[in-house]
């Protein structure tokens, strides 16, 4: 049982040492935690390699970054991690690398997700965001919740796509319900609540819906004009 974590960081000094901690209490795995920087200016990169990670410097970009990460990555099975996920439980990377091998070759695996608030209320719009990530329906598989995948599947795959710097998770989520097929694995990733509390809940959500159904009908002009 053997996993590289690629982690894309950009100035993440604050969360992401409390990630690397719960990647070092995870049993019945052997990880190698690889952090993909993209050129922090807050000490990230040093915090990390403290903590015992391989630190990887990339051109800035999420994929770029992680596509840089899997060039280092030398275990069969990779999980790629936003900063700020957090490992609730000790056995959760193991249990979900077993269902992801049990699934096989052509699967990959995507964790539910529970929110950690700052702010109270909102409770409603909680449940249905983090329902939503349980669903496995197209479009509802993003980035923040996780993807774990054999390395020899996500190279068939060709990496990320790289050419914009966004929505690199929903097109990397398309190839692989073309070629293969998902699976929601045990138990649950928990990530802050920082973006819809700092934008606010409708206005993040509503941004979101946006960009979703421009990336649905491949409206690339969206992207190419809006700020």
């Amino acid at each position: 049982m053997t996993l590289s974590v690629i982690i894309p960081t950009l100035n993440e000094a604050a969360a992401l040492p409390l990630l690397l901690h719960d990647l070092h209490q995870q049993t019945g795995v052997t990880l190698e935690i690889i952090v993909a920087d993209g050129g922090s200016s807050d000490g990230t990169a040093e915090r990390a390699a403290a903590q015992g990670a391989s630190v990887v410097t990339a051109a800035r970009g999420r994929a770029t970054q992680m596509n840089a990460g899997r060039r280092q990555a030398r275990f069969p099975y990779l999980l790629f991690l936003h900063a700020d996920s957090r490992l609730p439980a000790p056995g959760l990377v193991s249990e979900a690398l077993t269902a992801l091998r049990a699934a096989g070759d052509t699967a990959a695996g995507h964790f539910g997700l529970r929110f950690e608030r700052q702010q109270l209320g909102h409770d409603f719009f909680y449940r249905s965001v983090e329902g939503k990530t349980r669903s496995n329906r197209r479009y509802s598989i993003n980035g923040d919740q996780g993807l774990l995948i054999s390395a020899r599947f996500f190279d068939a795959l060709g990496g990320y796509d790289q050419r914009l710097p966004f929505l690199e998770d929903q097109r990397i989520s398309t190839r692989i319900t073309e070629a293969g097929h998902w699976i929601v694995l045990p138990g649950d990733l928990v990530t802050s609540a920082r973006r819809f509390e700092c934008e606010g809940h409708a206005e993040r959500y509503a941004l979101m819906a946006l960009m979703m159904g421009a990336h649905a009908v491949r409206l690339d002009e969206f992207f190419a004009h809006a700020p």
